[in-house]
């Protein structure tokens, strides 16, 4: 019997040690910012108390934090191949883009509420742990039914999807550092990423494949039977 904890895949050592400090370093470079969404305990907007920077293109710090969810995607296409339940290569073409690359330091008595990642373009969520050298902060699933601690340099990933609620508990000691960045299709990436940067910056080369193979059996089903008859 499949568990929705199968969905939750973690990829270890995608960062080095040294990798994670230097991004920890690019905090407060540019605009730091909290974000809000809907508590779902409650069913109310609510501000999450963690502090946030966005990583920008062409610096060493997204570019690490590029190529490691890179990795992960590829990793989690593996895994999803072994569970042999899934469309993959439709559920792949589905993360082919990140939203952007949020670096999140959570301070003592700071958390996000139980929440959902899901919008109509966007269809996972991947997490870069850059430290473990905190108390509190555990990855709460499923209204902390399921709870996990992410080591230094480990990526985790997951559908985002309604029954996938989650949240960060408070800190209770030290600081936790992450990347975190939505996946989805184009419109995904951030209306200021697009305006500012186009979209090519937050292309997932490990979903190419995938996307290839859909749209070569479009054209090839298009040919046949006409436009507008295929997926």
């Amino acid at each position: 019997m499949i568990n929705l904890k199968d969905f939750i895949y973690a990829a270890d050592d995608l960062l080095t040690a040294e990798e994670c400090d230097f991004i920890i370093n690019d905090f407060g470079k540019g605009h730091v910012y909290n974000e809000h969404c809907f508590e779902t305990n409650v069913t109310e907007i609510r501000f999450s108390t963690v502090d946030i920077t966005s990583l920008v293109p062409n610096t060493e710090a997204f570019d690490l934090a590029h190529n490691a969810t890179n990795n992960m995607i590829y990793q989690y296409s593996e895994y999803l191949k072994d569970l042999e339940i899934v469309w993959v290569d439709r559920m792949m073409c589905d993360l082919t883009y990140s939203h952007n690359y949020r670096l999140m330091k959570y301070s003592e008595g700071q958390s996000i509420h139980d929440h959902v990642d899901k919008f109509w373009n966007i269809f996972g969520s991947a997490t870069l742990a850059l430290n473990d050298e905190y108390e509190g902060g555990l990855f709460r699933f499923f209204k902390g039914k399921h709870q996990v601690r992410t080591k230094k340099g480990q990526g985790m990933i997951f559908p985002a999807a309604n029954y996938f609620v989650h949240g960060v508990a408070p800190i209770t000691k030290g600081t936790r550092w992450s990347v975190n960045s939505f996946l989805g299709a184009e419109e995904c990436v951030s209306e200021d990423n697009q305006k500012d940067y186009g979209t090519d910056f937050w292309y997932h080369e490990a979903c190419r494949p995938y996307n290839d193979k859909i749209k070569e059996e479009n054209i090839k089903f298009d040919t046949k039977n006409g436009p507008g008859a295929g997926y």
